[in-house]
């Protein structure tokens, strides 16, 4: 695959996306009515794959075509390709917007935050979307899995401070305290055992989320952009 071919699919690439740009506004207006239905991340981003598809088919068939050629330039291409796009879809810059809210005091989980995470999931579930790379790719997935974990976590044991369900952020209630807050109006924290005992699992899911987003694209600089 020489630099005019490859200069060729990143426009097709770039085309694909501002096509899809009303699409993802609708798309993420959609997100934000599933997360006041208590879905979880990783249940939104099955519902907002249908731009993710179109690119992923285009993908599939380069990594068929690379995989037959062997050829170590067609590989890093491809894994360069992917980087980029899942990049545009979640930077470094986007995650840790949404991470940092959750080292408050009290913790708060912003819906709109987290929509480029669960795109980010989204795009990288398609097998056509996968790195060739065999490290790439295992740093790749630890960090999705590290993002699922907290995805899980933040469902269930963050609660709409709205009891209606209508606003976009949510703070910091465990699950055995969610009943008896609503119905009290008592304030988490003055539960401090249950309470903080969350809040220290939370801190420990974020920072490893932290941990494997260094890890990943620091292998990315070191070899796909040397």
């Amino acid at each position: 695959m020489n630099r005019k071919a490859d200069r060729r699919i990143i426009i097709k690439r770039a085309a694909d996306w501002k096509r899809t740009d009303r699409v993802k506004k609708a798309e993420r207006e959609r997100m934000l009515k599933l997360h006041n239905q208590g879905k979880t991340l990783e249940e939104i981003a099955g519902k907002l794959d249908r731009s993710e598809r179109t690119v992923s088919k285009q993908l599939q068939k380069e990594k068929q075509s690379v995989s037959v050629s062997g050829q170590d330039d067609s590989i890093k291409n491809h894994d360069i390709g992917i980087f980029k796009i899942s990049n545009s879809i979640m930077s470094e810059e986007s995650l840790l917007d949404f991470l940092w809210p959750l080292d408050g005091g009290p913790p708060i989980y912003y819906y709109k935050k987290a929509e480029s995470v669960a795109r980010f999931l989204n795009f990288l579930s398609f097998e056509g979307n996968q790195y060739i790379s065999h490290e790439a790719m295992r740093l790749c997935n630890n960090l999705c899995d590290a993002l699922r974990k907290l995805g899980a976590f933040l469902h269930k044991e963050f609660n709409d401070p709205d009891r209606a369900g209508m606003s976009n952020w949510a703070r910091l209630i465990p699950e055995e305290l969610s009943s008896a807050y609503y119905a009290e109006g008592q304030d988490p924290e003055e539960e401090p055992e249950i309470y903080w005992k969350c809040f220290d699992e939370l801190q420990k899911l974020k920072d490893t989320c932290k941990v494997c987003l260094q890890q990943y694209r620091a292998y990315i600089r070191d070899t796909l952009f040397q």
